[in-house]
């Protein structure tokens, strides 16, 4: 959804119909991507807030992710590179020391 439609949607449609129009694309988003859960929030230029959830919060406990649900952001690739970055440092500050 374009940010201008979005805006558009937000300054003449009804609250209930921006909710469902948002939780439709979300949902779509969701399950074109295969991500679990998803959350997304508005504010709008009017002071209206618009927050909505989709799909699960806990994968064993299938339990419904809420719009208030706390979420890890990032990917276990960017743990990862930040891990081994770390060791090189050390490892260059442990080679410093000995010369």
């Amino acid at each position: 959804m374009t940010p201008l439609l979005l805006l558009a949607l937000a300054t003449l449609a009804p609250q209930d119909t921006v909710e469902r129009t948002l939780q439709a694309r979300l949902d779509s988003y969701r399950t074109a991507t295969g991500v679990p859960g998803a959350v997304l929030g508005v504010a709008f230029p009017d002071g209206r807030v618009v927050a909505i959830a989709s799909g699960i919060a806990a994968a064993a406990l299938k339990r419904p992710l809420r719009p208030d649900a706390r979420l890890l952001m990032g990917r276990r690739r960017e743990g990862f590179v930040a891990a081994v970055a770390m060791r090189l440092v050390r490892e260059e500050n442990s080679r410093s020391m000995r010369r």
